[in-house]
C-alpha cells in the first residue's frame, strides 16, 4: 500500500502555492529564534538532536525505498 503524501498547500506563510519562501521576513525570523534557541542547548542535548535528525533521515530513506 503507498502513502499518500501530504502537501502543504498554504506554503510556511501563506504563499499557497504549497513552497516556502527562504528569504520571507516571517521565515528569517522563525529560524533566528530557532537558532538562538539551539544555542541556550547544552552539549548532550545538541548531541541527542544530531542523534534524532541522523535517525529521521533513515527512516524516510528507508520509507521511500532510497
Amino acid at each position: 500500500m503507498e502513502e499518500e503524501k501530504v502537501i502543504n498547500e498554504g506554503g510556511i506563510n501563506g504563499s499557497a502555492d504549497g513552497t516556502i519562501d527562504y528569504h520571507s521576513a516571517d521565515f528569517l525570523a522563525l529560524q533566528a529564534m530557532i537558532k538562538a534557541s539551539a544555542e541556550k542547548l547544552d552539549e548532550t542535548e545538541r548531541l541527542n538532536n544530531v542523534l534524532l535528525s541522523i535517525r529521521f533521515q533513515m527512516e524516510t530513506d528507508l520509507r521511500e525505498g532510497e
